[in-house]
């Protein structure tokens, strides 16, 4: 993601009234990437996924995909599918690789139907 893309972000984000302190975590950052260094940027790029473009944000999956709450959480709230980049964290947590497994095997039944 270029500069010209981030400030756009932390713009967008800004308008909507996000939580102050993620705000200020981007506003310190010098790019995405460093931002999503940050130790809550899995939760707070769910919350932008979700709330406010109400789609898949491809440029934090990478991220994304290092949580096992948020990979999966992303996948069944912002994909409505598979997140397949996310499967390696979710499988290393018991909770949510059990919930997973089920959001996967409704998904296959659905197909199959």
């Amino acid at each position: 993601m270029n500069d010209k893309e981030f400030q756009a972000h932390i713009a967008r984000i800004r308008d909507v009234g996000t939580c102050p302190e993620a705000l200020e975590a981007l506003k310190a950052a010098s790019s995405f990437e460093e931002f999503c260094q940050h130790p809550q940027a899995p939760e707070w790029l769910f919350w932008y996924a979700f709330y406010v473009l109400e789609s898949p944000f491809p440029a934090g999956e990478a991220t994304l995909a290092k949580s096992a709450q948020y990979a999966y959480m992303y996948a069944l709230y912002v994909l409505n599918a598979p997140f397949p980049e996310g499967e390696k964290a979710i499988a290393q947590d018991g909770y949510y690789s059990h919930w997973y497994a089920r959001y996967l095997s409704k998904l296959r039944s659905r197909e199959a139907s």
